[in-house]
């Protein structure tokens, strides 16, 4: 995606994440663990009052124990939006460490 080659580990194609500091946070689209940055591709399943609910709480969880959390739609993968939202997943990696 930005020149960094990652192993992720999947699960009934899934990411999962595990824990941190014991605590389960949840399971994401994509994380860049060693950056701290997770996104969530949210399509329109997670609109439905339940979906959304839980898709909520999940992300207070991560941004509670200090992650980063993206969010990637459709609309972001637009040619007139990709390069955007490429920008500020790179922005975000920086700042968590990441270099070219």
């Amino acid at each position: 995606l930005l020149g960094v080659s990652l192993l992720l580990p999947v699960s009934r194609g899934r990411l999962v994440l595990g824990t941190w500091q014991g605590i389960w946070l949840g399971e994401v689209d994509f994380v860049w663990r060693e950056y701290g940055v997770v996104c969530e591709y949210d399509g329109e399943f997670h609109y439905d009052a339940e979906h959304l609910r839980r898709t909520l709480r999940r992300r207070e969880r991560f941004v509670e124990a200090g992650w980063c959390h993206l969010t990637l739609t459709r609309d972001d993968m637009r040619p007139d939006r990709r390069a955007d939202w490429l920008r500020k997943l790179e922005r975000h990696l920086v700042d968590g460490g990441w270099r070219r």
